[in-house]
Order: structure tokens, then sequence, then C-alpha cells
């Protein structure tokens, strides 16, 4: 029976904006023939997407996934790119570009995640919520609330610093082993892991985790039996219904990469049980675009 994919745009994180490139991922689709096609303001682009596609999953459908490099000034002119799917004669299209805001709120509130190393190795997270503002009253006014269940948690608030025209405080809350945020049923993530560009030096590699909620989700690489490694991780994208996804990029040098080395991409969900295993995807040269799961 034919089913139709699931089709996301996401930047591939590089540590800088605009991004390097773009991933379109197709997941669940069968039959596997499938046409990916990209274009900007409409006008095909040929000669730098490159497309890959996994081995049928235990469910028996298929995922896949393409990257095409980001011009630079076409992003900042705000000019539109757009992955098209072709599959048993229907066509999906995902668009983004970048998004220009003129106005910016009184007040801005970031929530920065646990750093994910503390997470894997010691149980613990330390969550950060960063209040900043024009007006040092708003700032001074605001008060943040956390309502995590279970036990061991404690939060603290900082004093109210100032950096230019901008005035900042932060309130950070510990979650010890056994606390969890009851926000909603949680949905545990998937991972597609596949290498995306290669030279004399290095290759890289991307690991897409979708299909998650809440948003926290810590994402670490090990090399064949290594210690836990941080890529660049991009900030969760909420998707329809309060479904996030994110990616991950992460280099092994090619003689690593030539010597079969197995890279695995190691993902956490807030709503995993204390002490489980990471969910892992895994690929290696001599595996090629196929998925190792734990």
């Amino acid at each position: 029976m034919p089913k139709s994919p699931t089709v996301s745009l996401l930047p591939v994180p590089s540590g800088a904006s605009p991004p390097d490139a773009l991933i379109c991922v197709i997941r669940d689709f069968y039959p596997k023939s499938l046409t990916v096609t990209w274009s900007v303001n409409g006008k095909h682009l040929t000669g730098s997407p490159n497309t890959w596609q996994s081995e049928k999953q235990a469910s028996g459908l298929y995922s896949a996934s393409s990257t095409v490099n980001v011009d630079r000034t076409i992003w900042d002119r705000n000019e539109e790119y757009t992955c098209e799917v072709l599959h048993q004669q229907k066509t999906i299209e995902q668009k983004t570009s970048r998004v220009q805001s003129t106005e910016k709120p009184c007040l801005e509130v970031t929530l920065n995640p646990p750093k994910a190393r503390e997470l894997f190795e010691n149980n613990q997270a330390v969550l950060d919520c960063v209040i900043t503002g024009e007006r040092r009253a708003a700032v001074e006014g605001a008060s943040v609330t956390w309502t995590p269940s279970g036990t061991g948690t404690s939060s603290k608030e900082s004093q109210i610093t100032q950096h230019g025209h901008l005035f900042r405080k932060t309130s950070t809350l510990t979650l010890a082993q056994g606390s969890q945020f009851t926000k909603q049923k949680p949905k545990v993530p998937e991972a597609l892991i596949t290498p995306i560009k290669q030279d004399s030096e290095f290759v890289t590699l991307v690991c897409v985790v979708t299909g998650f909620s809440p948003w926290d989700v810590f994402v670490m690489w090990t090399v064949d039996d290594g210690s836990y490694k941080e890529g660049i991780t991009s900030e969760p994208v909420e998707r329809d219904n309060g479904i996030f996804s994110v990616t991950s990029l992460f280099k092994v040098s090619t003689a690593e990469w030539n010597s079969q080395s197995k890279v695995t991409c190691n993902v956490k969900h807030i709503s995993m049980p204390n002490g489980a295993a990471p969910i892992t995807k895994s690929v290696s040269r001599a595996t090629g675009n196929s998925i190792e799961c734990d």
C-alpha cells in the first residue's frame, strides 16, 4: 500500500548565520522511489543538492534526506528556498527563508537547555531562564516560576547585570535525577544520520532528530567506543501540533572515516526514564547508508 512521505525542511547548524546548508528530511514513505528538487524563488537549483536514501526500516517504510548549500547573498535577500518531493505522482513542498523581524519585545526570555554532557554523565540538568530588556525596572519586576514534578529540585535567581544598553538577570533551576516536567504526554524522538560532506581532512555528518515533544532533547556523538563528544546542535524547531525537530552536525577526520570507524548519534529525551540508554543511530563508511539501532 503506497504511503506519502512526511517532509520537513531544517537548517544544518553551523554556529553562524546564515546556515551553511539546508536539509530536507523525508520520512515514512512507500514505495522507495521518489524525486527531490530544490529551487530558489521558483528557479531550479542544479549541481549542489545531495540526496541520500536509507535502507528500508523495520516498519517497512523508507526515509531519505537531501541537502543543499546556502548562498549567503540569496539568504540575505530573504529569497525563498523550496524542497519539492515527488512521490507516486504527488508533490509535497516545504519552504523556508530568512525571516526579518523589525520589532523587539519589551522583555526577551530565553530558556537555555542543560549541557548534554552533564545530562549524559551526571544524570543532572541545570536550566537557565535568562530575562533581558532595555528597562531595568521591567527586568527587575519580572518573576520566573518553574513547575517541575518529582524531588531533588532547587532554583536561584541572579543579580541584575548590565550589558551595554541591556539589563539581564537569570533564574537557574537544578534538576536532580528523578525530576521531570509533566507539561503534556511526551513523544519520544526518532533520528536519521547521514554523511553530507567530505574533503581531504574531514567528513561532516548530520543527525536529524524529529517527532519529539516536549522540546527538551540532548544530542551527543561517539566514535567507535570513545567518550561522548558534542557537535553543533541547532535550537529546537517547532512543527505542527507542538512536535519538535533538531539537527546536529559533527565532523570526523577523513582518516577515521576511511578506517571504517563507526560514528554514532546518541539522543536522550527528557521523557526517557532515568538511567535509560540513549536512542542511537550509527553509520560508517563500510555500512554506507545503513542504520544500526540499539
